[in-house]
């Protein structure tokens, strides 16, 4: 059977983001279908923190690796970056199909729900996430973007500590809350680095993957 090969582009680096790192590399590996491998690309220095320059330089050096990513005869690249910095200047300079984390992300929830409500990882991202929901068109989708006020660190302590997710959990609970009572059917989280959900159910909302859902009734 022939390999396709995708290339997994991340803003993270594989020593300051370990914690983060193992967790996904095994997941993206579990979830290719047959005849799909796949490498897993980061970026060092990495976003370490939350500013426009940082994105910036993101998405050049998303744009020298995309160009890597076609000479290395790879058939996709995928954007593990929620931000999507630079994705269409990526897609404009290479021929394979290219797939940003947020552009994707938001399109598969408007799937989902009709109403959407994002929760990002820091309040410094929120202005971001509004520019690309009005790049998508989804404005009338949206009804809010809300921001756990966290560090990229306290991230890390959650992927890699039961204190660290503890600690951080109720954070994201209550922004999630305040956009499912103002009436968001699903809760996308905006940001790759957000940590794992253990219940499949919480308190009549449904996960699936990353997304929090409403429940419907049966009918």
């Amino acid at each position: 059977m022939s390999q396709y090969k995708i290339w997994f582009q991340g803003a993270t680096d594989r020593v300051q983001h370990a914690p983060y790192i193992n967790k996904v590399e095994p997941h993206l590996k579990a979830i290719l279908d047959p005849g799909f491998t796949g490498t897993f690309n980061t970026t060092t220095p990495p976003a370490t923190t939350t500013h426009a320059v940082t994105e910036f330089r993101i998405a050049r050096n998303f744009i020298r690796n995309a160009l890597e990513a076609e000479r290395q005869g790879y058939d996709a690249m995928a954007i593990t970056h929620f931000q999507d910095a630079g994705l269409a200047e990526v897609k404009s300079v290479v021929d394979i199909p290219v797939l940003g984390l947020g552009e994707t992300t938001l399109f598969h929830a408007c799937t989902l729900g009709r109403k959407l409500g994002l929760v990002t990882i820091n309040p410094a991202f929120i202005p971001w996430h509004e520019d690309q929901v009005a790049r998508y068109g989804l404005q009338q989708r949206v009804i809010g973007v809300r921001a756990v006020d966290a560090k990229i660190t306290d991230f890390m302590d959650a992927f890699s500590t039961e204190e660290g997710f503890t600690k951080l959990q109720p954070k994201w609970e209550r922004e999630c809350r305040i956009l499912l009572d103002a009436g968001a059917d699903v809760i996308v989280p905006a940001g790759g680095l957000h940590h794992r959900h253990r219940q499949n159910r919480r308190n009549g909302y449904k996960t699936q993957k990353t997304f929090w859902y409403r429940r419907q009734p049966a009918l």
